[in-house]
């Protein structure tokens, strides 16, 4: 046996010490594991932050080239769409909707039938278009929530009707353009190939309607009934005042839902 353990069974003072000693050791051990336990559970505890942070960083990052890809483009096809309805339907601009416009507009006004028809033409392509976009390629975290995405596909649903919708019961010389047609339409003025996808531009918009192509003059044919010689006490008008109160409300709906995401620099007061 060890001199020490036959020292501290002799003598009482000793094997205090020993038991001391002894009891020390395990403290210290005790003390010495949990401190690594403790550091091990720290830097576990720093890797998931960092993880969750690098996550989160992505996930703005996602978000912000999705709002600044179609953001700015989503906001202006509502806007120039509206202000253009707003033109036709309250300010007198339907007159150069008919075709034998120029024997009714103002000699200060240089407008032709060629170029209103054609630019309307292209402010409602485009939203159709936009329309696409906001469905399938903005997912749910750009607005924030599902709930949120589902509130701007509503208020496209209820543009789509305005447009769609069979009014025969208001009058007749009604027009629709059915939910397909109006698909067709932002299909045809996608940019072939692109990724992300693009709309054409109106230099190529017009280049194809003056080459005679064939399937975008065809799929614009049910909107150019809809907007031809339009007389603003008509079935046609009412059906194009209810799409353009739809545009009000989605405009409203992106505001609040779109917009706040990625707050954007305020600039310096002049």
């Amino acid at each position: 046996m060890d001199p020490m353990w036959i020292a501290a069974l002799v003598n009482p003072a000793v094997t205090a010490v020993v038991v001391s000693a002894l009891t020390q050791h395990f403290i210290n051990r005790r003390t010495t594991e949990r401190i690594k336990q403790l550091e091990s559970d720290l830097a576990t505890s720093r890797f998931d932050h960092e993880q969750a942070s690098q996550g989160e960083m992505r996930r703005r990052e996602r978000v912000r080239e999705a709002v600044d890809r179609w953001g700015d483009d989503a906001f202006d096809a509502v806007k120039s769409l509206r202000r253009r309805l707003d033109n036709i339907l309250d300010r007198g601009a339907h007159v150069a909707l008919a075709q034998d416009c120029e024997e009714h507009i103002a000699p200060s006004w240089s407008m032709t039938h060629g170029y209103y028809m054609n630019s309307t033409l292209y402010l409602f392509a485009r939203l159709f278009f936009m329309d696409r976009i906001l469905r399938l390629e903005i997912g749910e975290e750009v607005f924030g929530a599902r709930d949120a995405k589902d509130e701007v596909v509503q208020q496209l649903d209820r543009m789509i009707r305005e447009l769609s919708s069979n009014r025969l019961h208001t009058g007749a010389g009604d027009r629709q353009v059915f939910r397909l047609q109006q698909q067709a339409i932002g299909e045809a003025v996608s940019e072939p190939g692109a990724v992300p996808p693009r709309c054409l531009t109106y230099v190529d918009f017009v280049g194809q309607l003056e080459r005679g192509e064939r399937m975008l003059p065809r799929v614009l044919e049910p909107l150019r009934k809809l907007l031809i010689d339009l007389e603003l006490e008509s079935t046609r008008a009412e059906r194009l005042r209810g799409f353009n109160q739809a545009l009000a409300a989605l405009q409203a709906v992106l505001e609040e839902r779109l917009s706040p995401v990625v707050p954007r620099p305020v600039s310096p007061a002049a």
